[in-house]
């Protein structure tokens, strides 16, 4: 079942489930929804992108706005300064006019643009000034949406992320009803996140900030399990949640259970679960943490000290660091200007004002009898020594030790970000805000040995005012565990264990023997040995693959053996862990790298391989000590509470993004100036690894401080970390070459962790670009100045990114700071494949495929709009370049790479020997800076043409500067062309007497499309992710009034489908009654209809086109067969698509309708042109016969003419429809010379102009004169 089937199904899955089976899924009603094209927003960006204000470098998919625009700064629009007398606009003024100026592109209003809230102003006093709007309903916010303006400290625009809707949306949502009641809504997300029905019982207990009711759910939730049940007191607000194409009233609210927790949209009218979002961010780390005792203060990355990053040798050589002390510091607050004090005067616990840490040894979750705070050991000192050789759970003066370095943790890294911005208003969790804004009471909740748990720790973020709840757990190293060989094979060897079947310590001696079966794998051990006599006391080596782990130390146990190896059939340094259950196993069982086994079965091959296995218990870490693994823990809370206000990292890509930020954490504090020192990070490509103090063993030899809990290590060197943009995809194998901890087949990089891995590895990269450069900066200069674009970043990333999103936001928050930090960024991207031209996967893919990669450091330049302006010479005034025209090829260009290009020139061509360029083929193009875009022109003319004609016009870019070859787009349009009437509709001609019809009216209605590829047009139905019944009508058809009539057409679609279940689809329906009643057409087609619309269609049960035509983009041929039934009749034909609430899919093209046994002409065709072409009027006394449309044209029921007669003489202006019929007559005998003027604003029979495609004439003794009017209604 697809995502969007949940809202349908979701009775049947509350009713099924009588407990938690596991983790939630996520859900977000919006995935899948997908834009239509729409003219109108089609003509809205065109408008802002005419105007200069900034070019699109990503769109959201289901809104059809862009996610980032950056600011053409050479424009007079993004870099305008007040005069020099003028009053200095605010910050909040600059941002609303720029946000004006881009409002097309969003489909803005005035009154949103006046209106929007602000919701926050970053200004930290250096770098840009980030101004974040929202949108309203009724004073109720809409859900997670915000656009956010980025400019310099000069008020000059960088760029505009994010997205708020329009009135267009806010006033239908106006005045919604919230038929559920509040409480109602707490139950139905209770239910799903419970997995449990539960009984009525919330009770109103008040209100909070930020417009959230509060409920006592004790009696709700009193016979849930604990590890489902959330606190006693539950919040909810009211909210809208947006679609595609409308804004739905609902309820927000969040759970937290011991165990998970999640945040819920409910639908306020049906009921239906519209967004679930796991808010628990959970990662395998082991958590330790000590601190230096001088300014300020920063933790060590755990009880071994700094020693082990970066690692001394930069070789996973099994590197044991010391443990080193603990520092007694003193101290009131961290790095904060404000100096807010953790804890108030005569304070005797760890509760303070931003955390509230204690150790949550028992149930329910949060503080309770039985859980533990740390105490004063004497007037405002918290000194306890945590002994690190013995077990976190020893005493309770162990567990307060661990309760102190997590409360001064959690309270360092939340200083150390405040003044780069991550403040009150940002929602930075603090119980008291002081008054500077944002929402109060949500101090972090830091819970050391949490009980839910081992060998892990989790981070849960609610939006603003609702308390994080930072869970660390204990961990248990798997100890030590080494081969050892003596005989023709001497040395120890790395082992890899099982921790879920055989002994878990042991220590064995034996020789080695090598199992034999007589069935292939013959060293597998997947049937029973033919050398089984040999086995009984013996070790047994056997090779992976086939058959289970489980299973081949079965077959060892079974022939008697003492123990079992298994060598690993894939190249890595780390053997393998060995899972599995079903057999009950007595005996050792280890695992070998294939090389070491290799060597191990050549040794045997020579004489006798004595071994020992030898595996001892390990000493648990405490998590709470491994302050790399709570700085990471911490920069979940930072980055879910920034980025859409803990609901914007809801996809897949967006989790991995999360785990990425969470890691950089812990890389800038871990991250020192003493680190360049160190022998093996020469130019800061060194070796980091994260969280090695809680993997670490306490016995025996680990790599946990060269590879941390990732596959690499984090490193700028090619050979130590090799991931680049395209190790996020599944499949993609990691380079083999590199040292790897796991995972090496890349069958997973879509996991969040992994794909996380290469987000943190480009980060590194950017940090690191700074490091080096020590000429420019300091390494406190260079380490504030990340924290800053960090957090910058953060606030600018808009909600669901895709990787490349992300990395555009921190772009942004660079360039409007320092061009040079910009470009060292955008190489650091380009080093791991994120640079110029780069592709992501679709933001919402579970698998991450379809990343296409960029290396690209140097410039580029993208066309983003070409387009034949005809604002010359139009002689006819139907927007078409014909003989004796002139117009301008105006084309658009975007610098999409990393360095300023200011010699960049433009040359036109085409292989059309009539056109020519007057002023010349080559322009050059204004310089442009990276993310900025430039736009110039030619003038092209036409003469000599014949007959219409098709034109290429070509226009290739050549600047020094670019990379790679010259860059080069071609616009087709035709010329020296008119519109004449036809029995057949090519999509080439006039259009307008189709009509788009149905709803809903913002998206997806039909449209005529031109292929990127050449001149052909054709008609195009779009299958969006939303509910939609959209119509494409024909201007009536005159049936012959004898004999058959039919049709053909071309077309292909692609309809969304599950198997053979049929979500979307199209039919095609004929009406003899003007449009009162439709009649289908789909058993008279051939090919006929393929299936039946599923439940949940407008037309469901109907049978309609249906999955996807055969060679799909490619066009094939339909045939209608109308018989006689219609003859002598008026007809209308439409095609109709129609969608569910799922996703969409390609849609439905049409083209070429060629008719038989018609009797009028209802089409718009290309013809020749018909009208010559004569100067237009101008306001001096007319020279010669002049004629223009003065009014509008295309018009809505009216429009004027303006003429002039050198001489007085006869004329006449008459207006004529495409068949030639006169249905107008405006001026008719003697016309003084001079200029005069006419208005069609009635026909001669009386009736208004009706829409359709008409021809004005202006006819006199000499010559006559013309254009083509379009009457739109």
């Amino acid at each position: 079942m697809t995502m969007r089937r949940a809202l349908a199904a979701l009775a049947l899955m509350l009713s099924a489930q009588s407990a938690l089976a596991g983790p939630r899924p996520e859900l977000d009603a919006s995935q899948g929804q997908r834009p239509s094209g729409a003219p109108t927003a089609l003509a809205a960006r065109a408008r802002a992108s005419v105007a200069g204000l900034a070019t699109p470098s990503s769109y959201d998919e289901r809104y059809g706005v862009p996610t980032m625009i950056w600011a053409d700064r050479t424009s007079d629009l993004a870099t305008a300064k007040a005069a020099p007398n003028a009053a200095k606009p605010s910050y909040e003024g600059s941002a609303r006019r720029y946000l004006g100026l881009a409002a097309g592109y969003y489909r803005l209003q005035p009154t949103d643009v006046a209106s929007a809230p602000v919701r926050w102003i970053h200004d930290t006093g250096n770098g840009g000034v980030i101004v974040s709007f929202k949108q309203q309903v009724d004073g109720i916010d809409v859900f997670r949406d915000e656009v956010k303006v980025l400019m310099t400290r000069d008020q000059s625009l960088v760029a505009v992320s994010g997205y708020i809707p329009g009135q267009d949306l806010v006033q239908r949502a106006a005045g919604s009803a919230f038929a559920l009641a509040p409480e109602a809504a707490l139950a139905i997300g209770l239910e799903d996140f419970a997995g449990a029905k539960v009984p009525a019982g919330f009770r109103a207990a008040g209100t909070a900030e930020g417009g959230y009711q509060l409920f006592d759910a004790a009696l709700a939730t009193g016979d849930l399990a604990d590890e489902v049940k959330p606190g006693n007191t539950l919040r909810v607000r009211k909210t809208f949640f947006h679609l595609s194409d409308a804004l739905v009233p609902a309820y927000e609210t969040e759970y937290m259970s011991s165990t998970q927790a999640y945040a819920y949209v409910i639908d306020a009218t049906t009921g239906a679960i519209l967004y679930r979002h796991d808010i628990m961010a959970s990662d395998v780390f082991n958590y330790r943490v000590w601190a230096e005792n001088t300014l300020p203060g920063r933790p060590y990355d755990g009880p071994m000290g700094n020693g082990p990053t970066p690692h001394p040798t930069g070789l996973p050589d099994f590197y044991a660091p010391p443990f080193v002390s603990t520092n007694l510091r003193s101290i009131q607050n961290g790095p904060i200007s404000t100096n807010d004090p953790w804890l108030p005067p005569g304070a005797v616990v760890t509760t303070g004002n931003n955390v509230d840490a204690y150790a949550d040894l028992v149930a329910p979750d949060g503080y309770s009898a039985g859980d533990l705070r740390d105490s004063t050991t004497a007037a405002n000192t918290f000194d306890r020594t945590y002994d690190v050789t013995l077990s976190p759970s020893s005493s309770t003066n162990q567990r307060m030790a661990a309760i102190t370095q997590l409360f001064y943790n959690d309270n360092f890294f939340h200083d150390w970000y405040y003044d780069s911005g991550f403040d009150e208003l940002s929602g930075n969790g603090q119980t008291d805000n002081y008054g500077r804004g944002g929402l109060g009471n949500d101090p972090i909740h830091a819970e050391a040995q949490d009980y839910g748990g081992t060998n892990n720790a989790n981070m849960s973020t609610p939006s603003d005012g609702a308390s994080g709840r930072m869970q660390m757990y204990i961990f248990n190293p798997s100890g030590s565990a080494s081969i050892t060989a003596t005989g023709t094979l001497t040395g120890t060897y790395a082992a890899g264990v099982s921790t879920t079947f055989g002994p878990q310590t042991f220590n064995i001696t034996g020789n080695a023997i090598l199992g034999v079966s007589a069935t292939a794998p013959i060293n597998g051990g997947c049937s029973a040995f033919t050398n089984a006599g040999q086995i009984p006391g013996k070790i047994v080596v056997l090779d992976r693959g086939t058959c289970s782990f489980n299973s081949k130390a079965a077959t060892a146990q079974a022939a008697g053996a003492i123990g079992c190896i298994i060598i690993d059939n894939a190249a890595g340094s780390v053997p393998p862990g060995l899972g599995g259950t079903g057999i009950v196993i007595n005996i050792p069982v280890m695992s070998m790298t294939l090389n070491d086994g290799n060597a191990l079965k050549a040794a045997m091959l020579n004489g006798t391989v004595t071994l020992t296995l030898a595996r001892l218990a390990s000493l648990s870490r405490d998590g709470s000590l491994d302050n790399q693994i709570v700085a990471h823990e911490w920069g979940h809370f930072i980055s879910n509470r920034l980025v859409g206000n803990a609901a914007g990292l809801s996809t897949n890509m967006a989790g991995g993004l999360g785990e990425g930020w969470a890691d950089f954490h812990a890389m800038l504090m871990t991250v020192r100036p003493e680190d360049i020192g160190v022998g093996s990070n020469a130019n800061w490509n060194g070796v980091y690894g994260l969280a090695g103090y809680a993997l670490y063993p306490s016995v025996g030899a680990s790599n946990s401080f060269y590879y941390g809990v990732r596959r690499v290590p984090y490193s700028t060197d090619l050979t130590k970390n090799g991931l680049t943009f395209q190790h996020i995809a599944n499949g993609v194998a990691l380079p083999s070459t590199v040292p790897t901890a796991f995972g090496l087949n890349g069958a997973n990089n879509a996991e969040v962790h992994n794909t996380g891995e290469v987000w943190c590895t480009m980060l590194w990269e950017c940090y690191a670009s700074l490091l080096r450069d020590n000429v420019r900066l300091t390494f406190a200069q260079a380490q504030s100045r990340m924290k800053d674009y960090l957090v910058a970043a953060y606030k600018l990333t808009p909600n669901a990114p895709t990787l490349l999103e992300a990395r555009d936001a921190l772009l942004a928050a660079a360039y409007a700071r320092d061009i040079t930090d910009f470009s060292r960024f955008a190489t650091a991207f380009a080093k791991r494949g994120a640079g110029t031209g780069a592709i992501a996967p679709d933001r919402f893919s579970a698998t991450n495929v379809g990343v296409t990669e960029s290396y690209v450091t140097g410039g580029d330049l993208t066309f983003t709009a070409k387009s034949l302006v005809m604002d010359l010479r139009d002689c006819d005034g139907d927007g078409r370049l014909d003989n004796g025209e002139m117009g301008r090829v105006v084309v658009t260009l975007r610098n999409t790479g990393t360095i300023s290009l200011a010699n960049a020139r433009v040359t036109l061509s085409s292989t059309n020997p009539h056109v020519s360029f007057p002023q010349g083929a080559t322009v050059r193009l204004s310089p442009v800076n990276p993310y900025q875009s430039a736009t110039t022109y030619c003038v092209v003319a036409f003469n000599g043409a014949t007959t219409a004609e098709v034109l290429d016009l070509t226009a290739t870019v050549t600047e020094p500067g670019l990379v790679g070859t010259n860059r080069a787009s071609t616009l087709y349009v035709y010329a020296n062309a008119d519109d004449g009437p036809s029995a057949n509709e090519t999509a080439e001609g006039n259009t307008s007497g189709w009509t788009a019809g149905g709803t809903p009216t913002t998206e997806g209605m039909w449209t005529v499309a031109q292929s990127a590829t050449s001149v052909n047009h054709l008609f195009y139905g779009a299958d969006i992710g939303t509910t939609a019944d959209h119509t494409w009508t024909s201007p009536p058809i005159q049936i012959g009034a004898t004999g058959t009539a039919s049709f053909t057409f071309k077309a292909a679609y692609d309809f969304e489908k599950s198997g053979t279940t049929y979500y979307d689809g199209g039919i095609i329906e004929i009406s003899n009654d003007n449009g009162v009643t439709w009649t289908d057409l789909g058993t008279s087609a051939s090919p006929t209809y393929g299936g039946v619309l599923a439940t949940g269609n407008p037309l469901a049960g109907r049978n309609a086109y249906v999955s996807t035509s055969t060679g799909f983009p490619t066009l094939q041929t339909f045939t209608v067969s109308l018989g006689a039934v219609y003859a002598g009749q008026t007809v209308r034909i439409r095609f109709r698509v129609l969608c569910d609430s799922g996703v969409g899919a390609g849609g439905w093209y049409v083209d070429d309708l060629v008719f038989t046994n018609i009797a009028n002409q209802p089409f718009g065709a290309l013809i020749d042109d018909i009208v010559p072409c004569a100067p237009l009027a101008v306001d001096d006394s007319p020279r010669e016969l002049s004629f223009a449309v003065s009014g509008a044209n295309p018009a809505l029921g009216h429009t004027a003419f303006r003429f002039g007669m050198p001489a007085a003489q006869r004329a006449e202006l008459a207006v004529f429809d495409i068949t030639g019929r006169r249905v107008a007559t405006l001026a008719q005998g003697l016309q003084e010379a001079g200029w005069h003027t006419a208005s069609w604003t009635v026909n001669d029979d009386g009736s208004a102009p009706a829409a359709g495609i008409y021809f004005a004439r202006l006819v006199t003794d000499a010559r006559t004169v013309g254009s083509r009017i379009v009457m739109l209604k």
